[in-house]
Parts: C-alpha cells; sequence; structure tokens
C-alpha cells in the first residue's frame, strides 16, 4: 500500500478488507471539534472559488469522475463537499474518539483520501490523526491530487492504494486498545506523534 502519498508498503489485505484507524483529540474538545469543521470548510469555499472558469479544475474534475460517479453533482458542478464528510467524520468521532473506516466499501473513502491531501488528516505510523492543517491551499491540494491521478495510472493503481491499512479484524483490535487507553495516556501519545507539538493551535 501507499503511504504518505508516496512510499509503498507490503500489505497482505484482500480488496474487500481494507481498513484505516482513525484518531482525533479526546471527543469532549470543542475547539477542536470548531476549528476542524471550520477548514473542512473553507476548504468547500476555496475550491469553488478555484472552479469557476477555470480549465485546469475541470480537467481534474473529470479525471476524479472518471475513477469514481460519486464526484457527479446533478447540475454537473465540481462540488468536493469536504464539509459534508467533515461532519460525517466528527460524528464517529464523538463517539469514541477513535473508530475504523473500511476505504473498500465506506461510501466516505474517496473524501477521507481527498481530507488527507488537504492535511485533514496525517498519517503517523499505521494509523490517521485528525489534524488542523497549517494552512487551506487549494492549488496545492490540487496538485497532490493531480500527482495521485497519475500515479494510478502510471503504476496501474487501485484508488485505495494510497492508504496505509489493516484487516478489519487487527483494525478494530487497535481501535479498541485507543478506546480503553487512559486519556492522558492518549493525549501523550497523540502528542509525541506529532513531534512534541500538538496538532493544531488556537491562534
Amino acid at each position: 500500500m501507499l503511504g504518505s502519498y508516496g512510499s509503498v508498503t507490503d500489505s497482505n489485505n484482500s480488496a474487500a478488507d481494507q481498513c484505516v484507524v482513525i484518531e482525533g483529540p479526546p471527543s469532549h474538545d470543542v475547539d477542536f471539534a470548531i476549528m476542524w469543521l471550520k477548514a473542512a470548510r473553507k476548504a468547500d469555499l476555496r475550491w469553488d472559488r478555484l472552479t469557476w472558469n477555470n480549465h485546469e479544475a475541470d480537467e481534474l474534475w473529470e479525471k476524479l469522475c472518471s475513477y469514481n460517479p460519486m464526484y457527479e453533482t446533478l447540475d454537473h458542478r465540481p462540488d468536493l463537499d469536504f464539509g459534508t464528510a467533515a461532519l460525517s467524520f466528527v460524528g464517529e468521532w464523538l463517539t469514541n474518539a477513535s473508530f475504523v473506516l473500511n476505504v473498500s466499501s465506506s461510501r466516505w473513502s474517496e473524501h477521507f483520501s481527498l481530507m488527507l491531501f488537504a492535511g485533514l488528516f496525517v498519517q503517523t505510523g499505521g494509523r490517521y490523526q485528525m489534524a488542523i492543517p497549517d494552512e487551506i491551499d487549494i492549488r496545492k491540494i490540487c496538485d497532490r491530487i493531480s500527482d495521485w491521478l497519475k500515479r494510478l495510472d502510471q503504476e496501474n493503481l487501485n484508488p485505495n492504494d494510497i492508504f496505509v491499512t489493516l484487516s478489519e479484524r487487527d483494525a478494530k483490535s487497535w481501535e479498541s486498545r485507543l478506546r480503553h487507553m487512559k486519556p492522558d495516556v492518549k493525549a501523550a501519545n497523540r502528542k509525541v506523534l506529532f513531534n512534541g507539538s500538538g496538532p493544531w493551535q488556537l491562534d
């Protein structure tokens, strides 16, 4: 599988058994929830602004649609809809502060990959963290998506090959360990994963 949208790691998971473990801060962290949803909404607004009368954005959208028909909107206008996906992920996060996403079958797997490019998720080892990106640069996000689509073509990859995945059994085992971890230990562990600085700041 592809980790950090770059290096290849081995995986024995079947095409129908590819899961990722996603972790966030404590689910009572209101400030994080607000900032994360705002970042997703900002990505939506900047994508909308970019797509009007932009030939490159139109071409990128056509490529995305060729890989998955979910990107076709009723009015055929490009709409990545980061915000709606973010709401769904927040709903999962509020339950346990960590959750499993089956990227082989979930309707949100493509949104997850796009949000990974946007910095709303960050890979840390074998799992992923919800994070507040330093900036929402929609052109950089589009460049990352474009590079990813080129690799899919050149290396004959499946779109899910961007992820570092676990089997459903292993992913649920990981998530169970996280769920039963003491809050202070979990917070310290998350801070270490973000190189001691924490994934976001209020100012």
